[in-house]
């Protein structure tokens, strides 16, 4: 973790998330570097094919990430084999997109999904890696309406993202 993140090992704070599995709080920034070296073809120098082994499988089986209908299986179905992603805890999504060797980190600050699903699609959108087919795809994703107690429709979450790099709430970085 300490380095594919970039994050010194002394400075690595543990804890453990809903699936049980540890994991380390670590900046959006060095989340989205290691989604970055994730997701990159490249032989890693320090893990040789590792990486890229582990994200080939991700997403041959997107299935297995993290089960059916999940942000990581409709995303990685959308990116049809250029992108690697994993939910977080918390309101957190990362993604690495190979053909561009970066890496993207999404917080929202509440921890809710309602928020976390446009932002990404939103994201991915204004950094110009949805064609038409990926924007279908992911419609569903990019529109939550939110209903009253009678299921009548009251509105909708809706994204408003403006990307600056190594910006907050979200991270873009470079391998």
């Amino acid at each position: 973790v300490a380095c594919f993140t970039g994050v010194a090992e002394a400075r690595l704070v543990a804890g453990i998330d809903g699936c049980s599995a540890p994991n380390y709080a670590v900046p959006l920034a060095s989340l989205a570097t290691a989604f970055a070296r994730l997701a990159s073809a490249e032989v890693d120098a320090d893990y040789g094919t590792a990486p890229r082994a582990l994200a080939n499988a991700m997403i041959a089986h997107p299935e297995m990430v993290s089960g059916e209908r999940r942000s990581d299986l409709a995303l990685m179905q959308a990116g049809r084999g250029d992108w690697v992603t994993k939910i977080g805890a918390e309101g957190v999504q990362a993604i690495g997109i190979r053909s561009q060797g970066i890496g993207i980190a999404l917080k929202v600050a509440d921890g809710q999904k309602r928020g976390l699903y446009p932002a990404i699609v939103a994201v991915l959108d204004a950094l110009g890696l949805l064609d038409a087919t990926a924007r279908a795809a992911l419609a569903p994703w990019a529109r939550r309406p939110i209903r009253n107690y009678r299921g009548i429709e009251t509105g909708e979450v809706r994204p408003s993202v403006a990307l600056t790099p190594q910006s907050s709430p979200s991270a873009i970085s470079r391998a």
